[in-house]
């Protein structure tokens, strides 16, 4: 039994204030960041119980055709997170932004990496759209809050295109002040480019859409002396 279990004091505080007052012991574990969860399971007949058994100790195969379609959809994204899971996590080898503050973005891959990543998804966005008419300005080098500039060729409302890539199907990003500034912005949009490296599959939203669609949190706040 861990040390502050039997003595009751010494437990860690989680980010919410609160004690770690469970304890899992296995012999093998697998740990998928916060970020990485960002596909979560529905179904019909998903209910609101305790628990309940989709494949039962010495059963072959689930005992209704229900339970069946849910396994496979979890098996599913099992499939998806074993690219992204943490074999056996530790304080070694899980660089989160809360306990690695020398670099807030290590969970994006290194520097180099996220290089490669923004400018295959530039370069794939740049096809997309003059596929779709549209001579493509870059804009990425001059950090206006946009990556491209998108003018119609047959004239019309230019496009200010703010691209995102990952080298996975994950589909997560960080913004800069300067791109969550320019959000509002007439003619504003979003690329995200997933398996930029590879595969790059492009999602091009509008404002509307981008909000439905994502969630931003802040990840570092950035303090500053008050002017007197």
């Amino acid at each position: 039994m861990r040390p502050e279990y039997k003595e009751k004091t010494g437990f860690r505080l989680d980010t919410s204030g609160q004690k770690f007052s469970y304890s899992i012991v296995a012999d093998k574990a697998f740990l998928v960041l916060p970020s990485d969860r960002t596909n979560p399971i529905s179904h019909p007949n998903i209910k609101q119980s305790k628990y309940s058994y989709l494949l039962r100790p010495g059963e072959k195969k689930p005992a209704t055709d229900a339970k069946a379609e849910i396994l496979s959809e979890i098996n599913k994204r099992l499939t998806t997170l074993r690219k992204v899971a943490i074999t056996q996590p530790n304080r070694s080898n899980v660089k989160t932004n809360i306990e690695d503050d020398s670099d807030p973005l290590i969970n994006f891959g290194t520097a180099e990496q996220r290089k490669k990543v923004e400018m295959a998804a530039e370069e794939a966005a740049t096809t997309y759209l003059d596929e779709l008419g549209y001579t493509v300005v870059r804009r990425s080098d001059e950090k206006i809050g946009y990556d491209l500039q998108a003018i119609p060729k047959d004239g019309g409302q230019d496009l200010y295109v703010e691209v995102k890539g990952t080298s996975g199907s994950i589909s997560r990003f960080f913004m800069t002040p300067n791109e969550l500034l320019f959000l509002t912005a007439k003619g504003w949009r979003f690329a995200l480019v997933t398996d930029a490296l590879t595969k790059p599959a492009i999602e091009f939203l509008d404002r509307r859409q981008f909000k439905a669609r994502f969630d931003l949190q802040p990840g570092v706040w950035i303090g500053a002396a008050k002017e007197n």
